[in-house]
Order: structure tokens, then C-alpha cells, then sequence
């Protein structure tokens, strides 16, 4: 090993209460914020391999894969399982503070230990509580946020970074190549939008089509502000305060059914913000909404069963949420995780299954194009028990 990798080394195994040269420091954070930003790239991989096999859980996954390869500073792996006091610890903070702000602070958390000495090879803060240390109160996401962001991004790679990554490689091996960012795709204009609604009013056809295949009459698009761009229909995605976040455009039975601009977030449809009275009714694909309000009810869609952002359980906090899902596996899952999310939120909570004795996917949309009216699934929500009420519990 050359000199300066076994400068580099000794630095971050001395003790946290040694004092450490202010250059010596900064060397030391260049190396962890190099070795930071290329775990973030090797992650991906397996991430995405692990979703698959708990996705109920891919939040709290991430952020303790996250910080098991920030902090472990070279040891062996640890088995990590969700359910542990750790991952409870997690799930509570992801709750309060929303995915990116906790994922900031473990990587924060992780080049504090580090610049000071400590890591799970040489003691000091024990590799188990790191949960319980990171998300301790407000005040410490803040602290270990602050310290990444401060250090992030990286500083451009010169001849002291360079021996860094040469040191890393020695330890684990050779790194895999960069992950090329996706790239954001562009979004609509406002006038290009209203383009589209004026295109879809002036297509006799299509509107025939669309009620044919879905249901859906004019003046149901026409209040949600759907389009024709000239190839699918179009769905405005607004986030809570009105802003363009997104489009869907949708093709029935084309091959992807749904697609969004590249690079774009996933949200709610529409925003629960634009949706007036007290009950919700929460189904699965932008597809659904519309057929909700077909029925006259007041449908809001997560972007399919697998998504679910933190963040959407505060906008639907002040409402009573009928949670509306698919009749198969993925959707029956999806409502009791949505349920789960919402408790102890929203003012009520009830999940209601279309058919019970059916597995094929039907749906909200199904169900209008079987004849289904709004009185009939609003008798089918009033006879299904409340998983959470604010009232009864009052009461």
C-alpha cells in the first residue's frame, strides 16, 4: 500500500477524541464522500432486486441499505430485517419526515462517524443503534442532514480523490461503471395542454370510443382536463399546489398502457387539494379516478399498487378515505398497506373489495362498465367497517 493510502487508512481508525489536523480532515472527507457517492451507484441493482421481494417495505429497505453500506466501513454484512427495532425506528421517522430527509441524514450520520474514527471495525457508535441515533428527534435528522448536504456533491475528483478510489478499489474490489442519470424529459406547456382538451372535444370518434371501451362521457374529462395529443389520451399530474409536475398518456390495450415523461415524478390524480368534500374514494390508476368521477364520486388515484409516497398520507389527512383497489393480489396487498399508511391520519378509513370472490383484476372501471352506479358503492362503504375512525375512537 502506498504512503498516503496508509495515512489515509490510520486517519480513520483514530479514536473520536484525538485531535485530527484541519488538512488531515478534509482528506479524510474527500475519501468518505468519494466512497459515499459510488455505494449510492452500486445500490440500484440490488434495490431493485429486493423490492420484488418485500415491496410493502421498499422505503425502509432502502434507508437500511443505505446506511448498512455507509456505516459498516469494510465489515462483514449484516442481516437486516425490516421488522426489527431498527426498521421500526425507520418506518417512525420515515412517517414524520418523508423519505429523502431521513436518507440524508444516514448518509450524514455515516461521514460524521467516519471523519471522527468511528465505525463498526473500530467501535465506537455500536452498528445496531445507528437507527436510534439517527433519528433520535428532529434536531438530529436536522444535524446528519445538514452535515451531507453540506459535503454533497462531491468535490471534482484530483490527485488526492484519485489515491482515494485507488484505496477502495484495493479494499472491495473493482468498481462498477456509473450509472447514467435518467434523463428529465420535458413537460407541456399550459397552452399545449389546452390544445389537447380542444382536440379531444372536436373528436366525435373518439369520445365514442372512449365511452364504448370505458365509460367516460365529455363532460367527465372535460372537469379533470383531459386531451388527445394525437396519440394517447392525455392526464394533466398536478401536485398539491396546482404546478405541472407530470403527464400520463394513456392508450386502452396499447403496449405500455400508461406513459409518462421521462425522468418525471409519479403522483396523485387528481390532486386531492382540487377534489372538494370530506370522502375520498383512493383507487388504483389514473384510469380509475376518471371512472370514479364518471360515477359522481370524488376518486383520487395512486399511480398504481406498488406506489405509495409519505408524503401523500398528509394530504389526505383531513378526509375519510375509502380505499378502492383492484380485485387480485397486488391490489387486495396495496389497500391493506395504503390502510395501514392512513391510520391514525385521515379521519376514517375503509377498504372495500368490488368482489370479494373474484382474482382477475376487476376493477373501478370494471365495475361502471358492469353497471355499477355511485349509490351502490356508497351502500357497499357504508356496510364495510371502518379500520380507523377518529370518532369511535373518540367515542
Amino acid at each position: 500500500m502506498c504512503d498516503e493510502c496508509e495515512r489515509l487508512a490510520k486517519l480513520l481508525e483514530k479514536a473520536g477524541d484525538e485531535i485530527v489536523h484541519e488538512k488531515d480532515m478534509n482528506a479524510a472527507r474527500d475519501l468518505i464522500a468519494l466512497r459515499a457517492t459510488r455505494a449510492e451507484i452500486t445500490l440500484k441493482a440490488e434495490l431493485e432486486k429486493a423490492r420484488e421481494e418485500e415491496p410493502e417495505a421498499d422505503d425502509v429497505r432502502e434507508l437500511m441499505h443505505l446506511w448498512r453500506d455507509e456505516c459498516k466501513a469494510g465489515s462483514k454484512r449484516h442481516k437486516l430485517v425490516v421488522s426489527d427495532p431498527r426498521g421500526q425506528r425507520t418506518k417512525w421517522a420515515l412517517k414524520r419526515y418523508g423519505k429523502e430527509r431521513c436518507a440524508n441524514a444516514i448518509l450524514g450520520c455515516a461521514l460524521d462517524d467516519w471523519a471522527m474514527g468511528r465505525n463498526a471495525k473500530s467501535g465506537g457508535r455500536a452498528y445496531n443503534d445507528l437507527a436510534k441515533h439517527i433519528f433520535a428527534d428532529n434536531e438530529s435528522i436536522e444535524r446528519f442532514e445538514g452535515l451531507w448536504l453540506a459535503r454533497n456533491p462531491a468535490p471534482p475528483l484530483d490527485q488526492a480523490d484519485a489515491i482515494a478510489a485507488e484505496c477502495f478499489a484495493a479494499e472491495s474490489g473493482p468498481a462498477r461503471a456509473p450509472v447514467a442519470p435518467r434523463p428529465v424529459g420535458a413537460l407541456p406547456t399550459e397552452e399545449a395542454l389546452v390544445s389537447y382538451e380542444s382536440r379531444l372535444r372536436a373528436s366525435p370518434k373518439l369520445l365514442e370510443r372512449l365511452f364504448d371501451v370505458r365509460g367516460w362521457t365529455l363532460p367527465t374529462l372535460t372537469a379533470l382536463k383531459i386531451g388527445w395529443n394525437g396519440q394517447r389520451v392525455v392526464f394533466p399530474i398536478r401536485d398539491g399546489g396546482g404546478r405541472l409536475v407530470n403527464v400520463q398518456g394513456y392508450l386502452p390495450g396499447g403496449k405500455p398502457k400508461m406513459r409518462g415523461v421521462e425522468g418525471r415524478p409519479r403522483e396523485l390524480f387528481p390532486a386531492p387539494e382540487s377534489v372538494e368534500g370530506d370522502t375520498i374514494f383512493l383507487c388504483e390508476g389514473e384510469p380509475d379516478a376518471v371512472s370514479a368521477h364518471q360515477l359522481g364520486l370524488p376518486g383520487v388515484a395512486v399511480p398504481g399498487a406498488a406506489k405509495w409516497d409519505s408524503a401523500w398520507t398528509a394530504r389526505l389527512a383531513s378526509r375519510r378515505v375509502v380505499v378502492v383497489m383492484d380485485c387480485d393480489a397486488p391490489g387486495r396487498q396495496a389497500a391493506q398497506r395504503i390502510s395501514g399508511h392512513l391510520v391514525g391520519h385521515a379521519v376514517e378509513v375503509r377498504v372495500v373489495d368490488l368482489a370479494p370472490e373474484r382474482d382477475d383484476g376487476f376493477d373501478l372501471t370494471a365495475f361502471l362498465l358492469a353497471g355499477g352506479g355511485r349509490l351502490e358503492l356508497n351502500r357497499l362503504a357504508a356496510e364495510t367497517s371502518a379500520v380507523h375512525s377518529i370518532g369511535k375512537a373518540a367515542a
